[in-house]
């Protein structure tokens, strides 16, 4: 196994905070924009996530307008034509952890476990936007045993 591939299976994600143009920002939320040519100044990697913050360049200001998104490829620079120092980011909507269970609407255990797992659920799609939503599904049911 190469280093290359190695450092990419182990690979720690991260956020990105990016400025983006309102005409792309646009694209972005609606959905016809999913990629970006970007310096390669920060070493993206499959897994980061973006947050894409839209920036007004007359106004020099920030809209306060963003979007997050999670780095499905990158295509790095050197090949095709595009410069060794700038890569193509390409990126998705994050996936949202999802709650698979029988409603309860009594207060059985089993519905004190589902609850404690929408609860986990929603903490987790905000702290950990770029984790495996299988895993951590996982994760979550093998905590809710011990409860």
């Amino acid at each position: 196994m190469s280093k290359k591939h190695l450092k990419n299976t182990f690979h720690k994600s991260r956020e990105h905070t990016l400025k983006i143009y309102p005409s792309h920002f646009r694209d972005v939320r609606s959905g016809r924009k999913t990629g970006e040519v970007r310096l390669n100044d920060r070493d993206y990697q499959v897994g980061d996530s973006l947050l894409l913050i839209e920036y007004d360049p007359d106004g020099e200001r920030f809209t306060n307008e963003f979007e997050k998104r999670v780095v499905s490829h990158v295509l790095l620079g050197g090949m095709h034509g595009l410069d060794p120092k700038y890569c193509v980011l390409s990126f998705e909507p994050l996936k949202k952890f999802t709650v698979h269970h029988k409603t309860c609407v009594d207060g059985s255990d089993a519905a004190k476990r589902a609850n404690y797992k929408v609860i986990l659920m929603d903490y987790l799609n905000k702290e950990f936007p770029a984790a495996d939503p299988d895993y951590i599904d996982d994760k979550i049911n093998d905590y809710l045993k011990t409860i």
